[in-house]
């Protein structure tokens, strides 16, 4: 059990006969609880935003560092939470890392039509999306501009323009509709 939780009234957990309404106010305490952690991660956040303004860095993204939380939220759901599954728990973590692009920000996704639906799984809801004509369309919304990332189906994009990189691949359920995502992204470490 989480040690935040340790000392929670959780007296269902004792009872061979559970009390559904106990159940239900542990729950909805250990979701008051989660609300404040989003709310104190939302405080960082606005740390890193006003650090980055200070370094007059516009980038939004930071791909290595967001691989490298996947990764972490992959480690722990296969040791500690197996019960709990991936796909959910990559999906709100994608939504985290939305809110979070947006507090920094935001940040405009420019795709074709058939790659829409795969960007908005990997991007959230909590940013600007723009529908192009095509990938060309797409390549020129993003050209030079650091909050804008482009997401176009991997048949559908040539080489990208200078100072844009390939950063993401977004699968679909079709693999021959296999989208990319192309942005000016940071070339940092990870973390």
């Amino acid at each position: 059990m989480c040690p935040m939780f340790m000392g929670a009234q959780m007296d269902w957990m004792m009872d061979t006969k559970p009390d559904l309404l106990a159940i239900r106010r542990d729950i909805d305490a250990l979701d008051a609880n989660l609300r404040e952690l989003l709310k104190a991660r939302a405080g960082l956040v606005a740390k890193v935003a006003a650090s980055k303004a200070q370094s007059g860095d516009a980038r939004a993204l930071r791909p290595a560092r967001e691989a490298a939380q996947m990764a972490d939220l992959k480690a722990w759901q296969e040791t500690q939470a197996p019960e709990l599954p991936l796909a959910g728990l990559t999906a709100i973590w994608r939504e985290i890392i939305g809110m979070a692009l947006n507090q920094q920000g935001g940040l405009t996704i420019f795709a074709t039509a058939e790659a829409m639906a795969p960007a908005r799984a990997y991007f959230g809801a909590s940013l600007d999306y723009q529908i192009c004509e095509d990938a060309k369309a797409v390549q020129n919304a993003i050209a030079g501009e650091p909050r804008a990332v482009g997401v176009v189906r991997q048949d559908q994009m040539s080489e990208p323009a200078e100072g844009v990189t390939r950063f993401a691949e977004l699968p679909n359920a079709d693999p021959s509709q296999t989208a990319w995502c192309y942005g000016t992204v940071a070339d940092e470490a990870v973390r």
